[in-house]
């Protein structure tokens, strides 16, 4: 609803009051966006979308794709890369959308406001560009990813229509979309995906995509994306070899089991770097604070890794955890 400002003499709005009506605005927002099971965007959304608004939608999007090669090893699953889809979307269509839905419509004004198509460009020193912001999200708001998975809904509705008809399917995670069924059916729907998604402002990027094989799956030397690889990097004699073949999935190593170890491996470095920095600044003087992130950031951490990875290939990281 609308909030009334307190206003000073002249009719000047306080800032702190203004704020104040943003964030309610803003929460209100947030929890029409991802009120739980069932609200508007999750109705309208599932279950291509898994990302957005599906409580535990990225474990389920992990077993799925792992359990649908295993029972189709003659199957390819297509890892999408949507160059830098938040900023380049175009807000019209975030809107479009939202009005030509009937569950989504009354979050129409909501979003008018905070990513109208010509809202104005200001540089640092304050002076106004001869443009307007036409594309985008805007960076950390609630409705951000939520809106520009919206603008992709359509696109990816059809394309898990169209894979279903041969026993495969389609899913995203935000912008992250995955592709799965037969080799020739995917790289056909990949096609009409691109055009779909071009429409809105978004660019695939092929290179970047990557392919997972079934055990039993042989790819045309025409097909559209590269088979997924690990490669060393850094100054070593082997660099830019091959290590294993594999996709993350949400975060998640799927593939042979060099690409799942060396993953794993790297994932496992990096988190020790960054929670011995934490530990080193915070340790002497700030143990509370130290806890509470060590808590909230590194045990939830290996709480989904222990729950998504294979006990085996687990073991490792638990351990160094």
């Amino acid at each position: 609803g609308l909030h009334q400002v307190p206003l000073r003499a002249g009719g000047r709005a306080r800032p702190h009051a203004a704020e104040r009506v943003a964030a309610a605005w803003s929460s209100s927002a947030r929890r029409r966006f991802t009120g739980g099971r069932g609200c508007s965007q999750q109705r309208a959304h599932e279950p291509q979308q898994l990302g957005a608004t599906t409580k535990g939608g990225l474990d389920v999007l992990v077993h799925l794709v792992r359990m649908h090669l295993d029972e189709n090893p003659a199957h390819v699953c297509v890892k999408l890369d949507i160059r830098n889809m938040f900023n380049e979307i175009e807000r019209a269509a975030i809107i479009r959308v939202f009005e030509g839905n009937p569950r989504l419509r009354d979050m129409v004004p909501f979003l008018f406001a905070v990513h109208s198509p010509m809202s104005p460009v200001f540089y640092p020193d304050g002076k106004a560009a001869d443009k307007s912001c036409a594309e985008g999200t805007r960076q950390g708001a609630p409705e951000a990813g939520h809106g520009a998975s919206a603008a992709i809904q359509a696109p990816l509705k059809n394309a898990d229509a169209a894979l279903r008809a041969t026993g495969g399917f389609a899913r995203a995670d935000f912008d992250d979309t995955y592709l799965c069924g037969e080799p020739a059916e995917v790289a056909r729907v990949l096609v009409d995906f691109e055009a779909a998604i071009a429409e809105v402002g978004a660019e695939l990027q092929r290179p970047k995509s990557a392919a997972l094989l079934g055990a039993a799956c042989v790819l045309p030397a025409d097909f559209p994306v590269p088979v997924g690889a690990l490669r060393h990097t850094g100054p070593v004699a082997q660099r830019g070899q091959v290590i294993g073949y594999g996709i993350k999935v949400a975060g998640i190593p799927l593939g042979d089991p060099a690409f799942v170890a060396e993953t794993i491996k790297r994932k496992g470095g990096k988190l020790e770097a960054k929670f011995g920095t934490v530990k080193a600044k915070l340790e002497l003087e700030h143990g509370w604070q130290l806890f509470s992130l060590l808590r909230s950031c590194l045990r939830p951490t290996g709480d989904y890794f222990a729950r998504l990875l294979l006990p085996t290939d687990a073991a490792p990281l638990m351990e160094q955890i």
